[in-house]
Order: C-alpha cells, then sequence, then structure tokens
C-alpha cells in the first residue's frame, strides 16, 4: 500500500458517496481494484455460464502477454488488487503464469480462479514460485455423480489431484501462499454436501471453503437447480396471488434490494482479454463496453462521458440496467 494508492483509496471513497447525495457522477480516483480476462474459453458446459453454454455473444479468444502489459502498465500505480479471472478458465492461457508475475512485479496483489483441472506438479511449482497470493478452485460437488450435474466434462478426480499438486508443491517451497479456497456453489441438487465439502477440503490440504451464492439465467419462473436453503439462494418466491394465473406457475424475484448506487462503479472494473473496458463482472457479453485499453488510454475511458453517463444511470435508476437484475450488492 503505496502512499499514492491510500490517497486514490480515499479518493474514491469520497467522491462515490458525494455523487451519492447528489446525484450526480464524480469521480475522484482510478480503481483500486482490477479483473483482467486471460481467455474465454473453457473445457467444461457449466449450464448457467454463458461460456458454458456456449451463448456468450463476444469473440472468444486468449490474452496476449502485451495486452496484460498495456492494462498493468496503466492502473497498477494506482490499482493494488487484480483479479485474473472473468469469463473462461485462466489456465487454458498459456502466458498465465507470466501475468502473475508481471502484477507481482509492480506490487498488486493478485487472486485468480480456476475449476482445476490444470493443476498439475510443474504448473503448481511454477504458480507457487510467481508469488500468486490467493486462488479459488470450483468444487461443487464431493462425489463424482453429484459433481458434474454442473461442472459437466469435469472430473473430480482430477481436481483433487491439482489440488493436493498446489498443497505438495507449497509445502515443499516452503510457502504459504497461494491461500487455497475451494467455492462451493449452493445448488439444490449439492446441497446435501455442505458439510461434506468442509471435510474434504480439510482432507486435501485448501485452506478454506467458499460456499457461494448460485447464478441462475430466466430466474423468474423458477428452476430445478434453485436451493431449498434460502440463505444460500439469491432469489425468493413472489407470493402465491402474484404467480402465473394461466400456469399457475411460481414466480422468483431478487431477494435483495436494488438501491441506486453501486460501489464497484467507481471502485473496480473488467477488461477482457481483447482489451474491452466493461463495467463489472455481470456484463458477461461486454454490452455496455465503454472503451478499448489496447486502443485508448485507460485514464480516459474511466473519467470520460460513456463511463460517467452509465453511473449516472445507475445513481437514478438501477432496475432499468438489465444488468444489475442479478446482482447481489
Amino acid at each position: 500500500m503505496t502512499f499514492r494508492r491510500i490517497l486514490n483509496f480515499f479518493r474514491i471513497l469520497l467522491s462515490y458517496y458525494y455523487s451519492r447525495i447528489i446525484k450526480k457522477p464524480v469521480q475522484g480516483g482510478l480503481p483500486f481494484s482490477i479483473s483482467f480476462e486471460p481467455s474465454n474459453l473453457c473445457n467444461l458446459s457449466c449450464p448457467e455460464c454463458p461460456t458454458g453454454k456456449n451463448i456468450l455473444k463476444r469473440e472468444k479468444g486468449i490474452a496476449s502477454l502485451s495486452t496484460a502489459r498495456t492494462v498493468l502498465d496503466q492502473v497498477s500505480s494506482q490499482a493494488f488488487y487484480l483479479n485474473l479471472s472473468f469469463q473462461g478458465e485462466p489456465f487454458l492461457n498459456p502466458d498465465v503464469i507470466k501475468m502473475i508475475r508481471m502484477a507481482k512485479q509492480r506490487k498488486m496483489f493478485v487472486t485468480i480462479s480456476t475449476n482445476g483441472h490444470f493443476l498439475d506438479p510443474e504448473t503448481c511449482f511454477q504458480i507457487v514460485e510467481s508469488g500468486l497470493d490467493s486462488i479459488l478452485i470450483s468444487v461443487d460437488g464431493t462425489t463424482q455423480e453429484v459433481y458434474e450435474k454442473y461442472r459437466i466434462g469435469g472430473s473430480l478426480a482430477k481436481v483433487s489431484e491439482g489440488v493436493r499438486n498446489l498443497v505438495d508443491a507449497k509445502i515443499n517451497a516452503k510457502k504459504r501462499h497461494p491461500r487455497i479456497t475451494l467455492q462451493f456453489l449452493v445448488f439444490r441438487h449439492n446441497e446435501h454436501q455442505i458439510k461434506e465439502i468442509r471435510q474434504m477440503a480439510r482432507l486435501w490440504g485448501a485452506d478454506t471453503v467458499k460456499l457461494k451464492t448460485a447464478q441462475i439465467y430466466n430466474f423468474e419462473t423458477g428452476s430445478s437447480r434453485m436451493t431449498t436453503i434460502q440463505r444460500f439462494s439469491r432469489y425468493i418466491a413472489i407470493p402465491e396471488k402474484n404467480a402465473d394465473k394461466n400456469t399457475g406457475q411460481e414466480k422468483y424475484r431478487i431477494k435483495y434490494h436494488l438501491s441506486n448506487h453501486c460501489f464497484r462503479l467507481w471502485s473496480t472494473c473488467v477488461i477482457t482479454w481483447d482489451g474491452r473496458v466493461v463495467p463489472c463482472c455481470f456484463d458477461k457479453n461486454a454490452d455496455f463496453e465503454m472503451g478499448n485499453i489496447c486502443y485508448e488510454i485507460f485514464k480516459d475511458i474511466w473519467f470520460g462521458e460513456k463511463f460517467n453517463h452509465f453511473r449516472e444511470n445507475i445513481l437514478n435508476n438501477r432496475k432499468g440496467v438489465f444488468i444489475c437484475r442479478n446482482c447481489v450488492k
């Protein structure tokens, strides 16, 4: 945390709360957190993921090292947090370890999210040596039968082997990082395994478990994947009197209140593999592209008219912005 980064952080905070008061966007600093997408390709076919469902509208590809360098050169003086994940599987990019090293050279905290199928011993050695701070590994079931209901095409045995490889690499290098988190998306078909995933994490040597609510597309009419455990659900049934009168089908809504503000638009943004700057991780198709860092200066994009117009829409009518309808913030 340099003085420059701390000062930038407080500028963000002050401008965000001031903007909420006056209902007009005032942006006082550059983002302290960035997500960069190494690849939007994936080896799995998860049914609630636009990449897995093959419904991602934008072009698929792998980020080049030069694009990653451009991103880091322009944001790292103020940004101290880098998430090397968005859509797709990051380790399908052969240069992802080099990207981690580049970010660590700029003294950033670096995290990555993976489905865990590419954690062979050599890759795990390189991960540990790169200085990666945190890794999130998706494990949505404790048996192959349950796991593959969502991670279609995946192998729980392969993920188990990968986690153990990473734990061994940390032990051999006598290092405590990266911190290993097993992420468990809670669905109806796996909710009975919550206790077991905690036991599995201890057995494998992971540091912690993160239980996460699952995003469901077209949630309004319900889904067989929705968990019955309310605290792990993003959705709540609308009272029976509002059910569809023709079909009697129960309807659902997001259970969180969408207030007319969002700190993400002052503190962070997402950059796709080909350099497109988008407001947040819910804009999976880059429908709200603010500019392209490969051809424009990031500072100009961040403080630009297009980004501020989007912030103004959020401050006045967030419900009218369709990418917000599934948000939990």
